[in-house]
């Protein structure tokens, strides 16, 4: 289901951009414009893949770092469209989604992996409330309603299989 990696947009926010709260890294992309041309809204499909850049020297993982979280927050609050733009192929939707999250916790196994352990009614909850911007993104793209389904499964595939 993934884009050619050539399609593919990668948005590398500086730790500066986190600090004030500066989404016009992602919003210059897939913000209202992109939106509103319906050919670049469908060719931006499945291409978002957004990092985050600074923290290399904090060894928590971003999902736990108070600004991340503030900031991913707010992006949610401005763009909520992440299950329409952003790529399935790698972790950071992921750690978008788990940075957002209320009720969550980093643990270490045994073997001191990380594990996060999250309360499933707060992730479904969250899932359910990005569906509809998606669903809305679907419409106006002109996608199908068997794309929604593909799409909306294979997000489903991509947080359990994580």
């Amino acid at each position: 289901m993934g884009v050619p990696a050539e399609s593919v947009i990668i948005i590398n926010i500086p730790r500066d951009s986190i600090l004030s709260k500066d989404y016009g890294m992602v919003l210059n992309y897939f913000g209202e414009e992109a939106i509103a041309d319906i050919g670049r809204l469908q060719s931006l499909h499945d291409t978002a893949i957004i990092l985050v850049d600074g923290y290399n020297d904090t060894p928590a993982p971003l999902c736990v770092i108070p600004e991340v979280r503030d900031y991913f927050t707010g992006l949610k609050e401005v763009w909520p469209y992440w299950f329409f733009f952003c790529s399935l192929e790698t972790d950071a939707l992921r750690m978008m989604l788990l940075s957002v999250l209320s009720n969550f916790s980093a643990r270490y196994d045994h073997q001191m992996n990380e594990r996060f352990v999250i309360d499933v009614n707060a992730m479904r909850a969250l899932v359910l409330e990005l569906f509809g911007p998606m669903n809305y993104l679907y419409d106006l793209a002109g996608f199908s309603i068997e794309m929604n389904k593909m799409r909306s499964s294979a997000i489903l595939d991509y947080l359990t299989a994580g």
